[in-house]
């Protein structure tokens, strides 16, 4: 194939500190005097004008330096990540501070390159055991997010009357039963374990009580019917699933059965209704599948290239036929002649044809986006496309050009129909407005959302859309689901 990927090493610490894929783009890092990786800047081609730069970055920060910037985060980040793209840093202690914390992990990462203009920088920090690790063990109670004002630390229980979701494990850590925040849950004799307290009253006469919204009334009765249904799953001494058991009173107790050959791998599945069926893989020696039938279906045949990417895949309609039809043909950047590093190509995928179409991707940049792509779709929508023969395409191309922020956000689409849509994005990453743009003059502007707010574990909470209408929603206290959704018209 051609490709080639070179890497420069810091030999104090045995780690690779300059990497320079097939199509020239380089990734530099900075470690610090302990190996780790603290610095990360994404460039392209030596000569190039874009991307990140490690320069004036600096891998070993003084006390003074995470002092001040746990003191003042958003105030010294900029100073700290300087042109660098992604920066860790790594808090063991507290540094002589009164309150006794524990250790932390900061990542800094900018959305737009030094070299294109004045970025954002999220803060991301995690809290870590003295085992350095997020968690010391199995969860035992999980509580949804919450906002703080501060981004020190601080336990759950600083929140009263806070919702949580708790675990029973076995002493192989391994979850056996739930309590959910709502009082349902989905385990059997260890539910004794828990407080009365805890799970009492039930769901089901929680919405048994006078002042209970009518809707949910109904929801409590019209679920009744499923009380005392559980489903049980029995496993092997290799944690394997060999039966389950559904309960559909009174439909009676339906069982899925499996059975494993001496390698550990399906041998047999019988369904609810005790229907067996085959099914065949057969795979190259590095566990790719080459061949897979099931009973009564069609026969698959997958190929792939030197470098294992899937080349070809080829169906066999009728069993008793010998015709294949070419159902996907893929041509990777390689195949681009005579200069495949020009468009950034190699190692990406060039063309897919399948049964919807011709897809070709044109160019990418160098962080592995594709910027530029066209697709041909086919004339006949409900035939089947074999490319090993001329496939009728439309005479319509239709192309599409992207823009990426530094992390991989799309922020501009220019379509072949005359529009272009642009995104803007917060801190966090969530997308904030959604704009059109007319093509034609790049100066035609039309809002289609203009807000976008979140709750604190993401959830869409409302959306002030362009021609003013709003659209609100409210979720469950304890489940988080999706209680109510109320659209304002302007």
């Amino acid at each position: 194939m051609g490709n080639k990927t070179m890497f420069g090493n810091d030999y104090a610490r045995l780690r690779p500190t300059l990497i320079t894929d097939a199509n020239g783009n380089r990734a530099q890092t900075a470690l610090n005097p302990l190996g780790r990786r603290v610095g990360v800047a994404v460039m392209g081609k030596k000569g190039e004008p874009v991307g990140d730069s490690l320069d004036k970055f600096s891998a070993d920060l003084t006390e003074d330096q995470l002092q001040q910037f746990f003191g003042n985060q958003l105030g010294t980040a900029e100073e700290l990540l300087q042109y660098a793209g992604r920066q860790t840093i790594y808090g063991s202690g507290w540094f002589g501070q009164e309150k006794v914390s524990p250790a932390f992990q900061a990542e800094l990462v900018r959305d737009t390159h030094y070299k294109d203009g004045p970025a954002q920088i999220s803060i991301s920090l995690t809290y870590f055991s003295g085992n350095d690790r997020a968690t010391q063990g199995g969860t035992l109670s999980k509580s949804p997010p919450f906002f703080k004002p501060t981004h020190e630390f601080c336990f759950q229980t600083d929140i009263a009357d806070t919702p949580a979701t708790r675990f029973l494990l076995d002493p192989l850590d391994r979850v056996v039963g739930v309590l959910n925040a709502d009082q349902t849950w989905n385990i059997g004799s260890c539910f004794q374990a828990f407080d009365r307290v805890s799970y009492y009253p039930t769901w089901y006469y929680q919405r048994q009580k006078s002042g209970t919204p009518e809707e949910e009334k109904k929801a409590a009765a019209k679920s009744s019917c499923y009380s005392n249904t559980p489903t049980s799953i029995y496993i092997n001494i290799l944690g394997q699933e060999i039966l389950t058991e559904l309960d559909n009173s009174p439909g009676g107790i339906r069982r899925i059965r499996h059975r494993y050959d001496e390698r550990g791998n399906i041998s047999a599945l019988t369904d609810a209704l005790d229907r067996p069926g085959d099914r065949w893989l057969l795979s190259d020696c590095t566990g790719l599948p080459m061949l897979a039938w099931s009973s009564g279906g069609p026969r698959k045949r997958t190929s792939y290239d030197l470098l294992r990417r899937v080349e070809a895949v080829r169906v066999q309609p009728v069993r008793t036929d010998e015709y294949e039809a070419l159902v996907v043909k893929n041509r990777y950047g390689e195949s681009f002649m005579p200069d495949p590093e020009a468009k950034k190509l190699r190692g990406q995928l060039y063309q897919g044809c399948d049964q919807s179409g011709a897809q070709t991707n044109i160019y990418f940049d160098f962080k592995g986006n594709y910027i530029e792509s066209s697709i041909q779709y086919t004339g006949k929508y409900d035939d089947l496309l074999d490319w090993s023969e001329e496939v009728n395409l439309a005479a319509s191309t239709y192309r599409t050009t992207s823009t990426f922020d530094a992390v991989g956000h799309t922020l501009h689409t220019a379509t072949a129909g005359g529009q272009g849509i642009n995104n803007i994005f917060e801190v966090a990453g969530r997308p904030r407005q959604v704009n059109a743009v007319a093509t034609d003059d790049g100066h035609t502007h039309t809002s289609h959302v203009d807000n976008i707010e979140y709750s604190e574990g993401d959830e869409v909470m409302l959306i002030e859309y362009g021609n003013g209408s709003r659209k609100l929603r409210t979720y469950h206290l304890l489940t988080r689901r999706l209680a109510r959704t109320s659209i304002t018209l302007n």
